[in-house]
């Protein structure tokens, strides 16, 4: 028996935690194949590593007086490519859309505008936030397709 533990055993058991005990959906993306769309996410793009259904599904849940056009471009803010900006201020910006919501506008059902926030987490309710840990999905790059690797000797 060898006197080591693989990356995959690490990985496996890091999931089983997510999932056991903090109640965590968990998805194993794993293909063979790197461009393989049967990866159970859903995704159209390999390069996308946000899942809008989920997200649309659980801001419309948090945010239910929100119309779900507003909260489509709520999305859009929040997944907006950053790229002209430093790594420091991209992550700067998305932590304080994830912590105070994004700021939007729109109007009520008596067509009176209003300005708001979509939360995306639901500190007053926990409960109310979905979790979801991915295991080894193939992410498509500017120059070639990634995911984590669990080697086994």
């Amino acid at each position: 028996m060898p006197n080591y533990i693989t990356e995959d055993e690490i990985e496996k058991a890091i999931c089983k935690v997510f999932q056991d005990e903090l109640g965590y959906e968990l998805l194993n993306a794993y293909t063979v194949r790197e461009d393989n769309p049967n990866d159970k996410t859903n995704r159209t793009d390999k390069a996308e590593v946000v899942f809008h259904e989920i997200l649309k599904k659980q801001l419309i849940k948090i945010n239910p007086k929100i119309p779900p056009p507003v909260i489509d471009s709520a999305i859009a803010k929040l997944t907006d490519k950053r790229n002209q900006k430093s790594p420091l201020m991209a992550n700067k910006e998305v932590y304080h859309l994830l912590k105070d919501g994004i700021l939007v506008e729109y109007e009520d059902q008596n067509g009176k505008k209003e300005h708001g926030y979509v939360r995306v987490l639901d500190y007053e309710h926990p409960d109310n936030n979905h979790f979801l840990v991915v295991r080894q999905m193939w992410i498509k790059g500017s120059l070639y397709y990634r995911r984590p690797v669990s080697w086994s000797k």
